[in-house]
């Protein structure tokens, strides 16, 4: 598991300085970027609260494994029973289509004394983020021209086009209407009645055309 960890007022103040000043090219810190360690040292979590986060794990029986460089987080490990006794929740199994999952069931709860240290204790479940992939069009290698070239695009004389219907359109940009073929069962459809589109445009309007 994981502990996040909070940093001083006067460490966040500081910190958000020297973001905006290595962004800044009349900043004497303009893109002078620190490493872990010395991220860690200058922003990171003092070896005061260090020290009383590290005894208050190790009372509960937690065995801490690694500090983070940047020194925002701490590693440690234990049993269930300990985690729910020092956290105040309990861990739970679910079934998830059809696949069993372990997550606690209530927030866990920072002790007081530790409030201004901790922020947030992670990693209490083995959920997963899901990859939202969606495969584009084939493609064919172009030695020519050292690219890719997507089957869908269209050569005209010497130029080439990438024809899309207001089908293609309404799926691409998540349209809420009949010609998106994405369109979940349940999400409300608009026809634009009521509302008023600005196009802006880098070249010469022709109004026929619109």
């Amino acid at each position: 598991m994981m502990l996040l960890l909070k940093r001083t007022p006067e460490q966040e103040s500081s910190l958000q300085s020297y973001l905006q000043q290595i962004q800044s090219p009349t900043s004497v810190n303009f893109r002078k970027f620190l490493a872990p360690e010395e991220f860690g040292q200058k922003f990171g979590i003092p070896d005061t609260n260090l020290d009383t986060v590290q005894t208050w794990l190790a009372k509960q029986g937690f065995v801490v494994s690694k500090m983070k460089k940047g020194r925002m987080a701490i590693e440690f490990s234990g049993t269930v029973g300990q985690l729910q006794q020092a956290f105040h929740t309990t861990i739970h199994r679910y079934l998830i289509d059809g696949i069993e999952h372990w997550a606690n069931s209530t927030d866990p709860a920072i002790p007081a004394p530790l409030s201004n240290l901790i922020a947030v204790v992670a990693s209490l479940n083995d959920f997963k983020p899901s990859a939202h992939l969606i495969k584009g069009p084939k493609a064919r290698w172009n030695a020519a021209l050292d690219r890719f070239i997507p089957d869908l695009t269209i050569t005209n004389g010497s130029a080439e086009y990438l024809y899309t219907s207001p089908g293609d359109a309404a799926t691409i940009y998540d349209a809420p209407n009949s010609l998106n073929t994405h369109l979940a069962s349940n999400q409300i459809q608009y026809d634009g009645t009521g509302f008023t589109i600005g196009v802006i445009e880098v070249s010469t309007v022709d109004p026929s055309d619109v």
